[in-house]
């Protein structure tokens, strides 16, 4: 085997490793993104609290009888916190659209419409989270990429 093709050789087992190891990185950046959403979500937290409590805080049976009606009542507190939001997004969106619709003309209304309807879309597919990006980028789209840097 000469020289030019050992260093072929070389080359590919390389660029082979290179392709490996940038493709694992993203799936692996996907993955802690997803776990990083999940960690942030104030429900997801308290859903497992009181078992988590119990084993790490050494809870006595009386102690984790008292602290487990607390919990859930920060539990159904966050969750009508999360409700009453998405209420006022939808409603802070809707005065919006009201309010761009009558600027623009009929021609150009059907677009504002499909706009703002792909939020709908985003909150079916994958929640709170989801609605605000599509909502953000939907937004821009609608007013121009002059206020895009403030989303």
């Amino acid at each position: 085997m000469n020289g030019v093709n050992r260093w072929k050789i070389a080359f590919l087992v390389l660029a082979t490793f290179v392709a490996g190891a940038v493709t694992g990185a993203f799936f692996v950046m996907g993955s802690a993104k997803d776990e990083m959403r999940r960690n942030r979500d104030p429900r997801r937290w308290f859903s497992n609290t009181p078992d988590r409590w119990r084993s790490e805080m050494k809870l006595t049976p009386g102690q984790e009888q008292k602290i487990r009606p607390i919990l859930q009542q920060i539990d159904d507190e966050l969750t009508n916190l999360r409700a009453l939001d998405l209420r006022e997004t939808e409603g802070i969106l809707s005065r919006g659209e009201d309010r761009i619709n009558a600027i623009l003309t009929p021609e150009q209304r059907p677009r504002l419409h499909q706009t703002f309807d792909a939020r709908l879309v985003g909150r079916e597919r994958s929640g709170k989270a989801a609605v605000t990006q599509r909502q953000s980028f939907c937004f821009c789209k609608v007013i121009g990429p002059a206020f895009h840097h403030s989303v």
